[in-house]
């Protein structure tokens, strides 16, 4: 689809289109900062980290490992809005704690 003028950042992604935009009645930092998470995935989670990080933008979580097998830095932009940035490993899954039996990771 045609793009001009489509927000301040806008991608061809397949046969849609990917925008980004803000908003004339929404200023100052995000109050919910984890309502929508912006997850970016990426093949060397370490080299991405570490250059982000190198580029003086905020790091809350270095590298943490879910169950899954998904490794995961998060940042925080500058309206504090949480990026995160991950990789996907599968030989890193494990089994998740039992839900609600206490049962600690």
């Amino acid at each position: 689809p045609e793009l001009e003028g489509m927000g301040e950042l806008a991608l061809n992604a397949g046969g849609a289109a990917l925008t980004f935009d803000g908003h004339s009645e929404i200023a100052g930092p995000a109050r919910e900062p984890a309502r929508y998470l912006v997850n970016l995935m990426v093949g060397d989670l370490g080299k991405e980290h570490d250059r982000i990080v190198a580029a003086g933008v905020p790091c809350i979580r270095d590298k943490g490992l879910e169950f899954w097998g998904g490794i995961i830095s998060t940042f925080v932009d500058p309206d504090g809005n949480y990026i995160q940035v991950m990789e996907y490993d599968p030989t890193k899954a494990t089994e998740p704690a039992a839900a609600g039996t206490g049962a600690s990771e």
